[in-house]
């Protein structure tokens, strides 16, 4: 199964983390956790440099996020080894004995990459 939250709400009984973000900061490791850093899944540092602008202007409006949804989307379909991730995280998400927590560091989900990258599984 999938699970997506912030870095600051992974769980205590979680087994496998992946990071979904540029850089990793693990403040608090959990013994028993396997973290990974999955680089390859977050956006590349052009989209998040223009999405981390938008946010420190307080414009981070739909209509941006639409933007930075439409380059995520294209960034991740045009990588042959995030698309190999994406295939295995569709198996994954329905394998109930296999838990993975999707985290970043975003405080709102509803306009965070990881909300794209779950449509990107289930979707696309």
């Amino acid at each position: 199964m999938l699970y997506y939250c912030n870095a600051n709400s992974i769980p205590d009984n979680a087994k496998e983390v992946w990071f979904v973000v540029r850089s990793l900061q693990i403040y608090k490791p959990v013994k028993g956790i396997v973290y990974r850093h999955v680089n390859v899944l977050s956006p590349n540092l052009e989209l998040f440099l223009w999405g981390r602008k938008r946010i420190q202007l307080n414009n981070w409006i739909k209509e941006n996020y639409n933007i930075y949804a439409i380059r995520y989307i294209e960034q991740i379909q045009n990588d042959p080894a995030a698309l190999k991730l994406i295939d295995y995280l569709r198996k994954i998400k329905e394998d109930p004995s296999h838990d993975i927590y999707l985290v970043c560091y975003c405080q709102n989900f509803e306009r965070c990459h990881l909300k794209i990258l779950k449509s990107i599984i289930e979707y696309l």
